[in-house]
């Protein structure tokens, strides 16, 4: 808190000297200053999982083996707290349900091994789930 102290002259005593008299004004407040954002809350939309192929094997007119593990973005930032992210993965003979755990700016995740009907299929993620912890 600051106090402005305003010395008022009185007059002069008869040895010369000056009297002064204290006045106090109000004391006077500042609001603080903030730089923070507000925190938006993130959702299911707010995800996006690539898939990074780390193997492939064709087999023809078998079709083919292709490994994959899950690539999280966060659309927003970071996820504040615990979850788990729920996705299924698309392009495969079937559609495959996974998971990715999260714990703020940190994620796990597995290799997924997917079966395709052709050598050429392509695999898709979509997010379809989001439950906190």
């Amino acid at each position: 808190m600051k106090r402005l102290l305003i010395l008022t002259l009185v007059g002069l005593t008869a040895c010369g000297s000056a009297q002064a008299a204290e006045t106090t004004a109000a004391p006077t407040t500042e609001a603080p200053a903030t730089t923070e954002a507000p925190e938006t809350e993130i959702t299911l939309a707010d995800f996006e999982v690539s898939l990074v192929t780390l193997d492939s094997e064709c087999f023809d007119s078998a079709g083919g083996l292709v490994t994959v593990e899950a690539d999280l973005a966060i659309n927003g930032g970071t996820y504040p707290g615990k979850a788990t992210l729920v996705y299924e993965i698309h392009g495969g003979e079937h559609v495959e349900t996974h998971s990715l755990e999260l714990e703020d700016d940190r994620y796990s995740t597995d290799q997924n091994t997917v079966s395709t009907a052709s050598c050429s299929a392509h695999l898709t993620a979509i997010p379809v789930n989001l439950i906190e912890r």
